[in-house]
């Protein structure tokens, strides 16, 4: 009897991945997050006033640049270089369609791989409509501690296992400064910018179910 308790197997502890793919959000509560991340997202696509400034800037700065510059060509010289490139125009139409090409292809590449994705753009924006100021520091630090690859982008399954990670968090060892921005804004359901005592105890049921009396209590203690 010993002899079979000794060569019997050990149990193997879980990676984290497969800890986090266990745990289950109750489906009101997995609403209220995917709300949230969709209104980040919606927000991240959206084009900001400030990027729109920032590229009137620089399209002023070109055409100033492009007037300033007085180009003088003599006939002769003009002459030539219309004939050397009518020679090479099949060349070099071929070349500008190739890297035309792959310009777009990048492009359509890098706009695929951003999408459902935010990054700290998403997170300024939501963050003007309810407060004045918030350091940009702070803002980069809700995206960077739950970049798993460091893309800049918070992904879907990111913005999840954030969440999964901090509501399991008993010893409050997750870093949670875009977790608490999250649960602000699935309370907030009606965008009021304020959350009331109602709106706060309805998810707090939600998660706890039967101990929802146990988490009331520990809050408060």
């Amino acid at each position: 009897m010993e002899n079979q308790e000794s060569h019997s197997p050990k149990k193997q502890k879980l990676t984290q991945e497969e800890i986090l793919s266990q745990i289950v959000i109750k489906s009101l509560e997995k609403d209220c997050l995917d709300r949230v991340f969709n209104l980040l997202n919606g927000l991240q696509d959206e084009e900001s006033s400030d990027e729109d400034s920032a590229q009137k800037i620089y399209k002023k700065q070109i055409e100033t640049k492009a007037n300033q510059k007085k180009m003088k060509i003599s006939p002769s010289s003009y002459v030539s270089k219309t004939m050397q490139n009518t020679k090479n125009s099949g060349k070099n139409y071929r070349e500008d369609e190739e890297k035309a090409f792959n310009a777009q292809g990048k492009l359509d590449n890098e706009i695929h791989d951003k999408k459902g994705k935010i990054s700290v753009k998403a997170i300024r924006k939501i963050l003007r409509t309810l407060c004045n100021e918030y350091p940009k520091d702070e803002m980069d630090a809700m995206v960077w501690e739950v970049d798993e690859n460091l893309d800049g982008y918070v992904s879907e399954k990111e913005f999840e296992k954030m969440y999964k990670r901090c509501i399991t968090d008993e010893k409050e060892q997750q870093p949670k400064k875009l977790f608490y921005l999250v649960q602000f804004l699935m309370y907030d359901k009606e965008k009021k910018g304020f959350i009331t005592e109602e709106d706060t105890l309805e998810i707090l049921y939600i998660r706890h179910g039967d101990k929802f009396n146990e988490a009331i209590d520990a809050i408060f203690e």
